[in-house]
């Protein structure tokens, strides 16, 4: 009889957990999401959960780096933020330069902001562990007058196996890129060179082009270049995705892990994703904080900089606003009037 009874309960956790389970795979199928509540009875009964809604603008600040093994791996040299207009279905994309000479409220000296989010973690070695961003964030508030909602720091790992995950992302290019600074480290004669024309590339190459700087614009010619590729990834995925379940946004999500440190959740980015996939590239508007017209709102200088571990002094290039050092009224204005005109 106790066999029996054993044998019984067996077969009914069995049933049991595949039922579970046919409904766990069934659900991650579903577009829409759901939640176990109870009757007046106590009865299990399925509910639907309503999304949450947007807010009318979210900032979110994206922070690329080099990641472990590359020297400065913690220095952020890719800074842009995406602002979403859940309202009129506006997108803004706001690069700012990575040497912006700012002040540091950590340590009350000055630094370029690329190394606010280093300063912040100056006892860690190992990116996944790098935590802290407030310090960034918060200046990077500052400067264009938002309040930042999320964060995303991705090394160049993550984001060339984001690139190869979706088959490759196409650009256009008006002129040869040839940039001696970029050299295969495994055959030191070979550089960098991209042919004008349309290219495909894979993760490897788009990580080469968006590190790129090799060009009279320097740092500015980066930005463009990030810009650029940020617009066609966007395309690729919107038109990919339309075959794409729950499950495989999870296989993407989980293949980045120990790539990017976030505060945003995998279901508010769905949620961002499918309130604006439908906002066309051509539509999206980009601007950058450059020393240039159309947006020259940035003046270069040098400092006189003294490393604090051998007391060397030298000149270093810094960029600060053109309305003086920490004056951000003239950028805001700016950003504001070209965002919202």
């Amino acid at each position: 009889m106790q066999h029996f009874l054993k044998q019984s309960l067996k077969k009914i956790f069995i049933v049991i957990l595949g039922i579970a389970i046919g409904f766990y795979l069934w659900g991650l199928k579903e577009p829409r999401q759901y939640l176990i509540s109870f009757s007046n009875n106590n009865q299990p009964v399925l509910v639907k959960k309503e999304q949450t809604a947007l807010k009318p603008k979210t900032n979110i600040l994206f922070l690329g780096i080099a990641g472990d093994g590359s020297r400065g791996a913690l220095l952020t040299d890719t800074i842009f933020v995406v602002q979403l207009n859940s309202l009129t279905k506006k997108v803004a994309v706001v690069s700012i330069p990575r040497d912006l000479w700012v002040k540091n409220n950590l340590t009350n000296t000055n630094s370029k902001i690329n190394e606010l989010y280093v300063s912040e973690n100056s006892y860690v070695n190992q990116f996944s562990k790098a935590k802290k961003y407030s310090l960034i964030k918060n200046k990077v508030s500052e400067i264009i007058g938002e309040e930042i909602d999320y964060v995303v720091i991705f090394d160049l790992v993550g984001f060339g196996k984001l690139v190869d995950a979706i088959g490759g992302v196409t650009i256009w290019l008006e002129k040869d890129i040839v940039d001696p600074n970029l050299v295969n480290p495994y055959n030191p004669s070979e550089i960098f060179k991209l042919e004008a024309g349309w290219r495909n590339l894979d993760g490897k190459l788009a990580i080469k082009f968006v590190r790129s700087r090799y060009d009279k614009e320097g740092d500015f010619y980066r930005m463009k270049n990030q810009q650029q590729l940020l617009a066609n990834l966007k395309d690729k995925i919107t038109k990919i995705s339309s075959s794409w379940n729950l499950i495989d946004w999870l296989k993407i999500w989980q293949s980045l892990e120990g790539h990017f440190i976030t505060d945003l959740d995998l279901e508010t980015a769905l949620n961002f994703f499918k309130t604006f996939k439908n906002t066309k590239s051509e539509e999206i508007i980009y601007l950058s904080l450059t020393t240039r017209e159309p947006d020259k709102l940035l003046t270069s200088t040098s400092y006189l900089w003294t490393d604090p571990q051998t007391n060397e002094q030298k000149n270093i290039y810094v960029l600060i606003p053109k309305a003086g050092f920490e004056n951000y009224s003239e950028i805001q204005n700016y950003l504001k009037s070209k965002i919202n005109g």
